[in-house]
């Protein structure tokens, strides 16, 4: 197998330190400087998985020197750096990063070379926002990715989070359209139990009670992925005195306030 296609994959198996040896080799036989820099990135993404967080900064900074007089490539470099905050639960040094890259380019980001950076950046930005519940900021980058060339569980992504912005800013018909986008694409298993309480939520919004209920109690049954269980026992309960089940709807309140039934 040739070296590079062995070193992706090792990467995709996620044996990310036998990868570090085939592109350790890759980078140190290549004399051309945008290929450099890409055995290095791909050299911090390895660290970066192992939890050598120190290597996988030397490598950037590495790579920023290779790539010095490339604007775009600079700009996925520094992309990477504020993706690897992200994951290290930074994401407000992240997103500020995120921003900076857009703001200090521009043109190369708006040229056909630099569309697909661009997108991937306001995608991350999106969503990070909305893990922060920042969901005003969020809501123009979400419709803007509406328009955006994705793949289709980055897609179902976008719409489950527009979703779940639109409900947490009340518009609840918004807010069940982007839902229901997603389930027809298909829901990624990680999102399954936020998608069902906040479509639920939205459902609850419009008034279809008997809808919502169903979907609040697929919450419960879809994993430990999505909100507290208290949240969705509080609002079936709701749900349940609105639908005239009293006796149920105490017996919710109960489960919600950690009881027993």
């Amino acid at each position: 197998m040739d070296p590079r296609d062995a070193a992706y994959a090792l990467c995709e198996a996620g044996k990310f330190a036998e990868a570090l040896e085939h592109l350790k080799a890759l980078e140190s036989n290549s004399a051309d400087t945008s290929e450099k820099a890409g055995y290095l990135a791909d050299m911090a993404t390895c660290y970066h998985e192992l939890g050598n967080l120190s290597e996988a900064d030397s490598c950037v900074a590495k790579a920023k020197i290779v790539i010095v007089d490339d604007p775009l490539g600079l700009a996925q470099i520094d992309y990477l750096a504020a993706i690897f905050l992200i994951e290290e639960n930074k994401p407000e040094q992240g997103l500020q990063n995120l921003s900076r890259i857009v703001a200090n380019n521009t043109a190369i980001l708006q040229s056909e070379e630099g569309r697909e950076l661009y997108q991937r950046i306001q995608v991350e930005r999106a969503f990070t926002l909305m893990h922060l519940s920042k969901n005003k900021e969020a809501r123009p980058l979400l419709e803007e990715a509406l328009s955006f060339e994705l793949e289709k569980e980055t897609k179902s992504n976008l719409h489950c989070h527009l979703g779940r912005c639109y409900s947490e800013l009340s518009e609840f018909s918004q807010s069940r359209d982007q839902f229901l986008l997603a389930e027809s694409i298909g829901v990624d298993e990680d999102w399954k139990a936020t998608f069902h309480y906040y479509l639920g939520c939205a459902l609850f919004g419009l008034s279809d009670f008997a809808a919502a209920n169903r979907q609040f109690i697929v919450c419960l049954q879809s994993g430990a992925t999505g909100p507290p269980e208290s949240l969705v026992y509080r609002m079936l309960a709701e749900t349940s005195r609105k639908l005239g089940d009293s006796e149920r709807a105490r017996d919710y309140e109960r489960r919600a306030k950690g009881q027993p039934k």
